[in-house]
């Protein structure tokens, strides 16, 4: 097989950019097409010469294994040695090319998947901008209707609010009429008059009950916002909660942890009404704290009080009862007032035992 190169005057991609490097590509697969068909036409027309090529070959091969001579008994065959041929070592063609601003080496292969990976992008790329274009053109679309829309309803509610005036003006220039007075002067007149004065009245009650309706229509969506964003509030700060205080997800130890918060905030002074409301779970994470904290203090002075009340009364050994120890005193002292007979002896006993009571 004939074998077809193509090198390219300078490297793919240098200084050209995108659409040069593809054009070298398409360069190469022509070149290498070309010489594949080549190959086809040399086969095609001498089949001949390449059987012959075939069977010389084969004859060759054939000559050279009989050549070989065959082992003698008990001798060793030699080892026969294959070198790889020059073509299981030749280098892959490389290219020059450059990404974003940098030569890089690649093969011929790797460059044939870089320009099919090009391609790709490239349909990629042309899909995704039109797709864009389309929603573009349908958001200005969207954009020009939602604005037709807005003008005339600016349009009707100007006219509207100009029917409105002179409505309202008809029916205040009719109450301040005497309608008696002019049916006199001019029936016909008064007559017109009249019914334009009653129609003009419907008008202005409809328009009153309309907004009557429209604002309280108005109100109680108003309200339902406001009830979807507390149900939303509410749902928040109870994820917030259960994530703050992991207790919260067992359903027993949660509910008895909620009693306890409920007591232990009711006992510092808040009233039903404002538990109701409490939501905030940093409140509900401070008051819980709180509440272990008591809890923990209750607990060290029962401790300490039960510490104290079980532990035994010892008395001194050398410490005497004092009552026992004034009696002793006040018989001494009568003994020895009793024998001396001293005025100072028998005063003593008198205040000693005066001061014993």
């Amino acid at each position: 097989m004939t074998e077809t190169t193509a090198t390219p005057g300078r490297a793919p991609g240098e200084g050209g950019g995108v659409r040069e490097w593809a054009d070298s590509v398409a360069a190469l697969l022509e070149a290498e097409r070309q010489a594949q068909d080549d190959d086809s036409n040399n086969e095609t027309n001498d089949p001949a010469g390449a059987a012959a090529t075939s069977h010389g070959d084969t004859g060759a091969a054939g000559d050279e294994t009989t050549g070989v001579d065959d082992p003698e008994p008990g001798e060793q065959p030699s080892d026969t040695e294959i070198s790889p041929s020059a073509d299981d070592h030749a280098a892959p063609e490389t290219f020059q090319v450059r990404v974003n601003g940098e030569d890089l080496t690649v093969t011929r292969d790797e460059l044939l998947r870089g320009y099919s990976r090009t391609s790709d992008y490239k349909q990629k790329t042309a899909r995704l901008a039109e797709e864009r274009r389309s929603v573009d053109t349908e958001r200005q679309s969207l954009a020009a209707e939602r604005q037709q829309i807005e003008q005339s309803r600016a349009q009707a509610y100007v006219l509207a609010l100009e029917h409105a005036t002179e409505d309202a003006l008809t029916v205040a220039k009719g109450a301040k009429t005497d309608w008696s007075a002019l049916s006199k002067q001019d029936p016909a007149k008064a007559q017109s008059d009249w019914f334009e004065y009653q129609a003009a009245r419907e008008r202005v009650g409809q328009a009153l009950l309309q907004a009557r309706r429209q604002a309280a229509a108005d109100q109680q969506q108003a309200l339902r916002r406001a009830v979807a964003r507390h149900q939303d509030q509410l749902a928040g700060e109870a994820r917030a909660a259960v994530e703050a205080i992991p207790e919260l997800q067992d359903g027993a130890q949660g509910a008895a942890l909620l009693t306890g918060l409920r007591d232990y905030l009711g006992s510092v002074g808040f009233e039903a009404a404002e538990l109701e409301r409490l939501s905030d779970h940093r409140l509900m994470v401070v008051a819980r704290d709180a509440m272990l904290y008591r809890q923990m203090l209750a607990k060290q002075r029962s401790a300490a009080a039960k510490k104290r009340a079980e532990a035994p009364r010892v008395m001194s050994p050398t410490r005497s009862d004092p009552a026992s120890s004034d009696s002793d005193r006040l018989r001494s002292l009568r003994k020895r007032a009793q024998e001396t007979g001293k005025l100072r002896d028998n005063a003593e006993y008198v205040l000693a035992k005066l001061r014993s009571h």
